[in-house]
């Protein structure tokens, strides 16, 4: 995510909607029991605005 964001959500394809937790320059998208694969990342400046969106990469356990 771009250094000026200051939260991110996830879209997931579920069309569920998790707002991150922020530690320093990571982000941190928690939903226990659901799939975040392929969800819609958007990352937001502190006036609100959109700065980034992408799509969330799958993770091999």
């Amino acid at each position: 995510m771009p250094a000026k964001a200051t939260s991110v959500t996830a879209t997931l394809r579920s069309g569920r909607t998790v707002t991150g937790s922020r530690d320093g320059d990571l982000f941190l998208i928690w939903a226990p029991g659901a799939d975040v694969e392929g969800a819609r990342l958007t990352a937001s400046g502190p006036n609100g605005k959109v700065i980034a969106t992408t799509t969330a990469p799958r993770v091999d356990a």
